[in-house]
């Protein structure tokens, strides 16, 4: 229950750093944590992911979807995803 406060203010903060997100993979007690960003710039949607090991701060795996439509990258997004699950350890 003590957790709950402070993952709360995680997602108050707007957590972008890689310190914060290390910070907050520690508070999960996770192994790993995937972080990414997405954007439409002209012309293409896209997505980046990296999965991230919280004691090391390594990026164990990185991947991107693309699409021309949002649709497009729905679709992409749902490849990435099952990438991402069959090559991270």
């Amino acid at each position: 229950m003590g957790r709950v406060p402070a993952e709360q203010a995680f997602r108050q903060t707007g957590c972008t750093s890689q310190e914060c997100v290390l910070g907050l993979g520690k508070l999960l007690n996770a192994r790993r944590i995937v972080v990414g960003n997405c954007g439409k710039p002209p012309g293409t949607y896209f997505a980046n992911i990296r999965v991230v090991d919280v004691e090391t701060g390594q990026a164990t795996y990185a991947d991107q979807a693309k699409g021309v439509t949002a649709e497009a990258v729905e679709g992409s997004v749902a490849e990435l995803s099952l990438r991402m699950a069959t090559a991270a350890p």
